[in-house]
């Protein structure tokens, strides 16, 4: 019988002889493991494994060749295995220590200041049973530890198994730091990360994130199984500071590893950003089951705005042709690139008058045209020696933004797109009307999941209201919520629009308010 060959093809930018000599460990594992399941499948007692690099930049190949028995093979896959369980075995323990100290939490100070047993009891419900809560509480009542206590004390509780908590502002992220430290200074056992925003925590500013460019890119996934053991063994609570001492340690991104290490903590602290925007949120979270998380969603009435901006991109028919004069020297094909996009917006200009000009989709022919520059770009410079500059990387951010937002299947609701011509200058707009802002950023993210999700709001409750229907198709106002006849009619008007928009039945709608 012929030997069966088991090949594993990688593709680089760097020079071959030292991407292979930084990467054969875990390459040559990623081959052995398709080995493995090859030869038990077929029975075969050996075979020859070939690694081959792939230069991106000109027709160089490499080979590397190694022959195995299935024996070496076997033993080999078994070693991985024991590595991995063992490194489970520490995030395994560290639940069960954690559920343990949940059980036995209490209230981390003294007397509780009026409104904070009713506000708990709410969260506790919610944490227990599953669904939506709004809460509105004054400044001073003491929100933050009110809904991360109950939530914490879930754990032990339910099957709950992490906490987000989302705010729009520094100052949020900061005290839901202070009660989470609280917490663990309390006895509870958790793990509590702040992700920070990659241009404050990067180590290398105005380096592209590539080890070429990066030092601290370099080598990254060899480095971090042992800085991930080293993190979750030696602390609970991580903010930039505490981060940076481990990054330092080994010499690996920040911002990358704290995403990386939120994965094995308990309590994750973040912008609405890294949950709701359809580009830029954590999709390792929910590329397994995520109906175990709880989402603190703090002061949401920031969710209106912030909502809009995650939906909505611009193209600068100027940053365009200051981006194509960027690329003057760029090969035939990404010149015909550019010249079908450049007519798209000269057609704008010559056939419509100064103003907006709204389109229910754009045409096909344009998503091909924008898609087709997006990726000869892309294109030439993996192939070239060629530095961008700085307007020319922020078009294309907002291009390829532009591009995901067309092409988001997951969105159910239309979007328009606007020609807005003024003078000389035509952009072109992916947005959202605004009756559809919040509905896509919160119906669309959470009805992916079954979550529990406590909202904090002040002095903002209509917009989030009609959200309640959209989740449930049902909606309550009780007494208890204590709505003023202003809030209280505009709150109708809102469900009117959803009503008359959806064609949703409101049949199930209380409003017990008599003023109202």
């Amino acid at each position: 019988k012929e030997t069966p060959i088991i090949e594993e093809l990688k593709s680089t930018i760097e020079d071959l002889d030292v991407y292979y000599k930084k990467n054969e460990e875990w390459h040559l594992g990623q081959a052995i493991v398709y080995a493995y399941m090859f030869l038990k499948e077929k029975k075969v007692n050996q075979c020859e494994i070939i690694l081959t690099y792939i230069s991106q930049i000109n027709d160089e190949r490499k080979e590397h060749k190694y022959k195995f028995s299935y024996q070496e093979v076997e033993k080999k896959v078994i070693g991985y295995i024991k590595q991995y369980l063992k490194f489970y075995l520490n995030i395994y323990e560290h639940k069960v220590k954690r559920n343990e100290s949940s059980r036995n939490l209490t209230f981390p100070f003294k007397n509780m200041r009026k409104g904070q047993k009713n506000f708990i009891s709410l969260t506790s419900e919610i944490m227990s049973l599953g669904g939506v809560a709004f809460i509105e509480a004054p400044t001073g009542i003491g929100k933050t530890i009110s809904a991360l206590y109950p939530s914490a004390k879930s754990f032990s509780e339910t099957s709950n198994d992490k906490i987000f908590y989302l705010t729009a502002k520094n100052t949020g992220k900061d005290a839901a730091y202070l009660a989470s430290s609280i917490l663990v200074k309390h006895g509870l056992d958790v793990g509590v990360i702040y992700i920070t925003a990659k241009e404050k925590i990067c180590a290398c500013p105005g380096a592209s994130c590539n080890p070429d460019e990066c030092p601290f890119a370099k080598g990254y996934y060899s480095k971090l199984k042992q800085a991930l053991s080293d993190a979750i063994k030696n602390k609970k609570l991580y903010n930039i500071n505490e981060i940076k001492k481990i990054t330092d340690k080994y010499k690996i991104c920040p911002f990358e590893f704290s995403l990386d290490l939120s994965l094995y903590m308990d309590i994750v602290i973040a912008d609405y950003n890294y949950f709701f925007d359809p580009i830029v949120h954590l999709e390792r979270y929910f590329e397994v089951d995520a109906s175990n998380y709880i989402v603190l969603v703090d002061e949401a009435h920031n969710l209106l705005d912030r909502a809009s901006e995650m939906y909505s991109e611009t193209l600068s028919y100027s940053l365009f042709k200051e981006c194509r004069t960027d690329y003057r020297y760029a090969d035939k094909t990404l010149k015909r690139a550019f010249s079908r996009v450049n007519k798209i917006f000269t057609q704008q200009l010559e056939n419509n008058e100064v103003g907006s000009k709204v389109i229910d989709d754009i045409e096909h022919e344009t998503y091909l045209a924008l898609n087709s520059l997006s990726n000869n770009m892309s294109n030439f410079l993996k192939e070239n020696d060629f530095h961008p500059s700085d307007v020319s990387i922020d078009f294309s951010r907002r291009l390829n933004r532009f591009l995901k937002l067309i092409s988001n299947r997951n969105c159910t609701v239309t979007r328009k797109t606007i020609f807005h011509i003024l003078n000389t200058v035509a952009k072109a707009y992916s947005c959202i009307s605004s009756r559809h802002y919040i509905k896509i950023c919160l119906v669309e993210a959470l009805s992916k999941v079954e979550m529990k999700i406590i909202t904090t709001l002040i002095n903002f409750h209509i917009v989030l209201i009609a959200i309640k229907l959209e989740l449930s198709k049902s909606c309550s106002v009780s007494n208890r919520t204590n709505y003023h006849a202003k809030e209280c009619t505009v709150i109708l008007v809102v469900l009117w629009l959803i009503k008359t928009e959806n064609n949703i039945a409101l049949d199930s709608i209380l409003i017990k308010n008599d003023e109202a």
